[in-house]
């Protein structure tokens, strides 16, 4: 480690860089190497320059393009979908959108529409010169592409590409900056990060040094021994334990070229050796930054006399290190491409025209301070309208109230949040992302909705789930911003629901969370008054309305079903119900008969209103309300989800309600219509305590008499509300802005008012058993003592199939792993009710009290397809996670404790529950796997859990189960 290259690592952590203009732009890319990646880089270096950046990693959002000549490789052309684009353009209503690398354009048509939005469109080629015949034909659409390689900007200006700039590979100051954990095991003399399939250059130069010097090598297809793949934090770690790094300048397709990989070499502090060429000249001095070679064997006497000499190989090194700092950070790509950009709009050629000149030039004069992240924490994006309401309302106070804002979203499903709200998003669940993007925020904001209650509080682990990791109920909600106090941040709870809170445990959790939050502001008056009772409760409690009432109501159109409904003279009334208890019937019966019962006295159709999406939520509920309807009353059930628009234009558009959930109740009330609540939860009730409308809610289990009486007077309401009801409708509506606004102020005025640095987000390893800081000698014996060996594996599995799915298929064996199970449906076009079911069991070897860590994972995302597959685990026939397989890219964790010799029956089935499209690739995408991940002997079993029935058995779901 050179201690000058390291103290000019430190001075950089602290510099700031900054243009003087901050814009928001639209970063579409894909980071196939993750973090290290060059466009997470890329990325990166924008947000350092303290643009406002809504990443779309293409990974997640698939369904954003076309490839219609299954290009890859940096090959074009991938077509990105507008239409498919609409939200997040509305919302983040960006000045720039870049399309980093891997091939992405757009359509003539969808080009100029974003053109017209005025929005300046930005093409980054990154595989120059190789990918030049594939991209160079669709490049025009761009006001400016860029090319990394100079012998490229020939090929366009030869090809009529007159918008073509040069921005060259850089790396940005973060990856520079970043901290790694010491790698000793990677020290080597001579290193190479790079594949070497049919490579021969690599290969003779590679053996060559390590006949004679200490050589490691990376990737995939090298000869010496030990190589392997390295990426992100393990990537780094090993650039930074090579001393000389060789670099191999020829490209698959024969050009010679200068690659990214020589700077992220330089930035790690290391000496590189490169081919000689002209380029490469331009940016590090052969001799005295670099090392030059002709063949292997000018190589080796070269590096043999610098390793024999500490001083100058020193010297070499921090020259190149400051002049990579200097000019070659991706910060100062970024500001040499924008102000040349700036230039040419000046200039007006005629490839832009004068007219889309002054547009480019009038949007990139809007510029806001740098950018300041606010994390906002709910459960967002799993597709309930409620809370999709909730995360509109206070986003955009928060923006409102400080141009400087950023919301950052922690949400169940960020692909959703960012498509849906055009707001950058990540999995709150993923503690380890949370810690990251902690680092880089301001402030951080829980709610609002119903977040603190203890339905689920056992569940989640009672008090030690907020020490274990857990992903739901408070313990969940309150990790990360416990994390931020670690930071110094700032912490506030907005508009929250707080309530049922019967659980003693689950009041001194409130009270402990409550205890480390700047402010509270709460929804209703019994949650306040429940917050009044906690012991930590901060002094700026305050009460507010629901924050759904803050939300700008803009007129929406009846969806056309219940258009052709209304214009036969029929009375619409809607339904929404969800589950809950286990007595659907309860819920259905006495609803669908009061219907029954109005429909004999006047002419009405009813209409679902599905709030949360999911064939297991509102869907199933509101179909079985219609299968009991009698024949002759129309209906229509509406697709869920609904975005804002259709539920409020078909809310709308009803003469009555009859609904459970609260932002149903709430929102048809502010659109004037006569609603029925069924008040599952208190806060359904308080909801219509403070309209006045107590005797139009009705507390479970329903009552048919109740039920009936309460739909007849609704209507009977002709469609009106009383005017005491609209007054407070009216004044709530009013206080919410108010109370929104002020909590937004103070939000965004306490805020940590500092520039950040981002970087590599630190991976962290899992510490390792049995040890820890400040380890008493009592612990460290125990430590050191003997664990019986233990062992578990999965039987030969037996399959089960259903439709057309036959009773023997290959695709379902077991892997061939002992430690992993596999399943998917081997059909081109699945039909409702076909269905494979694996059935297993986990047979554990050894003695006394073993803990088995699988990992059930299901890799797939495309929103189009939510609520047609679903899969289920049951575990032991008592125990089961279940979910939408299109739902999210996600892996359960699940911890199982069993005795020694214990047989585990696992089953694993995936049914499909709605018509799908014909394609080859269901049974890849619909193949999901279970593994055995880890075996651990306990010495002390389960006692300090609770053991069950039939050998000892306790599984624990950590995951959305």
């Amino acid at each position: 480690m050179n201690p000058n290259i390291e103290r000019r690592r430190e001075a950089l952590g602290s510099q700031i860089f900054d243009a003087g203009y901050h814009w928001r732009i639209l970063f579409v890319g894909r980071s196939v190497n993750g973090s290290t990646d060059i466009v997470s880089c890329m990325s990166r270096s924008l947000r350092n320059l303290g643009h406002r950046v809504l990443d779309i990693d293409i990974k997640r959002h698939r369904h954003l393009f076309d490839n219609p000549h299954k290009a890859k490789g940096g090959n074009g052309p991938l077509f990105l979908r507008v239409d498919a684009m609409r939200g997040l353009l509305d919302h983040f209503r960006p000045q720039m959108l870049v399309c980093c690398a891997g091939g992405f354009t757009f359509h003539e048509a969808d080009a100029q529409a974003l053109k017209d939005r005025g929005i300046v469109l930005v093409g980054l080629t990154l595989s120059d010169p190789d990918v030049f015949p594939t991209v160079h034909p669709y490049n025009h659409v761009f006001d400016f592409h860029t090319t990394n390689a100079r012998v490229a900007m020939e090929m366009y200006a030869s090809a009529g590409i007159r918008n073509t700039l040069y921005m060259p590979f850089g790396i940005d100051r973060g990856f520079v900056t970043q901290r790694v954990p010491p790698a000793p095991e990677l020290g080597a003399d001579i290193i190479c990060i790079g594949h070497a399939l049919n490579r021969p250059d690599r290969h003779k130069v590679m053996n060559r040094l390590a006949e004679q010097f200490n050589v490691r090598t990376y990737g995939r297809g090298w000869e010496i021994p030990g190589s392997e793949v390295v990426e992100g934090q393990r990537m780094v770690q090993a650039s930074r334990n090579g001393r000389i790094h060789v670099n191999f300048p020829l490209t698959r397709a024969g050009y010679i070229n200068i690659k990214c990989g020589v700077f992220e070499s330089v930035g790690s502090g290391a000496l590189v050796c490169t081919g000689r060429f002209d380029e490469m000249a331009d940016f590090f001095a052969y001799d005295e930054e670099i090392v030059g070679y002709d063949d292997e064997h000018d190589l080796a006497g070269q590096l043999e006399q610098i390793l024999a000499d500490p001083h100058r190989y020193a010297a070499m090194c921090e020259r190149a290190f400051d002049h990579l700092v200097n000019h070659h950070l991706y910060e100062h790509r970024w500001m040499k491409l924008f102000e040349d950009i700036l230039s040419v709009a000046r200039q007006a050629p005629n490839w832009l025209g004068q007219r889309r000149s002054a547009q480019i030039l009038e949007v990139l004069a809007e510029s806001m301070p740098r950018a300041k992240k606010i994390i906002l924490s709910g459960f967002y994006g799993a597709q309930n309208a409620g809370d999709e309401l909730i995360l509109r309302s206070i986003s955009e106070r928060l923006q409102e109230s400080d141009p400087a804002v950023e919301v950052v979203v922690a949400g169940e499903n960020p692909a959703r949040v960012e498509m849906e709200h055009g707001l950058q998003s990540f999995a709150r669940r993923h503690h380890e992302e949370a810690l990251n993007q902690v680092r880089t925020a301001s402030a951080i904001v829980v709610g609002g909705g119903g977040l603190w209650h203890d339905y689920t509080f056992s569940r989640s682990g009672g008090l030690m789930g907020l020490f274990q990791g857990t992903q739901i109920s408070m313990a969940g909600f309150g990790i990360m911003p416990l994390m931020g106090r670690m930071f110094d941040l700032p912490y506030h709870l907005l508009g929250l629901g707080i309530g049922p809170l019967t659980d003693a445990d689950a009041i001194r959790m409130a009270g402990f969370l409550a205890s480390h939050a700047s402010s509270l502001t709460v929804r209703d008056r019994e949650s306040f008054e429940l917050a009044s009772g906690l012991t930590g409760t901060p002094q700026r409690l305050r009460q507010m309305p629901d924050t759904v009432y803050a939300v700008e109501l803009a007129p929406g159109a009846a969806p056309p079903a219940l258009q052709l409904l209304r214009d036969e003279n029929r009375k619409l009334v809607g339904v929404n119900l969800r589950p809950w208890g286990e007595d659907a019937d309860a819920l259905v019966g006495p609803v669908a008969r009061a219907l029954a019962e109005l429909a004999e006295r006047e002419r009405i159709a009813v209409v679902g209103i599905p709030m949360q999406a999911g064939e297991t939520f509102d869907t199933r509920m509101l179909e079985a309300v219609v299968h009991q309807l009698p024949a002759g009353v129309p209906w229509v059930n509406l697709p869920a989800p609904l975005d804002q628009a259709t539920l409020v234009g078909a809310l709308g558009a009803l003469d009555m309600l009859v609904a459970m959930r609260l932002h149903a109740c709430l929102l048809a009330h502010r659109l004037g219509v006569p609603t029925v609540g069924l008040a599952y939860d208190p806060k359904v009730a308080h909801h219509f305590s403070e309209l006045h409308r107590s005797a139009y809610c009705l507390a479970l289990p329903l009552q048919d008499v109740a039920v009936r009486d309460a739909v007849l007077a609704a209507s009977a309401a002709s469609g009106r509300l009383s005017d005491d009801t609209r007054a407070a409708i009216t004044a709530l509506e009013g206080l919410a802005r108010a109370e929104l606004r002020q909590a937004a102020s103070n939000i965004t005025a306490t805020a940590n008012d500092r520039p950040v640095v981002y970087e590599v987000p630190l991976q962290l390893a899992p510490p390792p058993p049995h040890e820890g800081a400040g380890a008493t000698p009592a612990a460290a014996a125990a430590a050191a003592k003997v664990v019986p060996a233990v062992s578990a594996t999965f039987e030969p599995v037996h399959v089960h199939g259903a439709g057309q799915v036959e009773a023997d298929v290959e695709f379902a064996r077991k892997s061939g792993k002992p430690a992993q199970v596999l399943a998917s449906l081997p059909l081109q076009e699945p039909r409702p009710g076909d269905a494979v079911v694996v059935e297993t069991a986990l047979v554990v070897q050894g003695e006394g009290d073993v803990e088995l860590a699988l990992a059930l994972r299901t890799p797939y995302l495309n929103s189009h397809n939510l609520g047609r597959l679903e899969y289920r685990l049951l575990i032991d026939g008592k125990w089961e996670l279940s979910g939408d397989l299109a739902a999210q890219p996600a892996i359960n964790q699940l911890r199982v404790f069993a005795r020694g010799g214990a047989r585990v029956p696992v089953r694993i089935s995936i049914r499909c529950l709605r018509p799908t499209f014909a394609a080859r690739t269901w049974a890849r995408v619909t193949r999901i796997s279970l593994d055995l991940e880890a075996c651990v002997a306990r010495e002390h079993g389960c006692s300090s859990l609770r053991v069950v029935d039939s050998g000892g058995l306790l599984v624990l779901l950590d995951g959305s189960g």
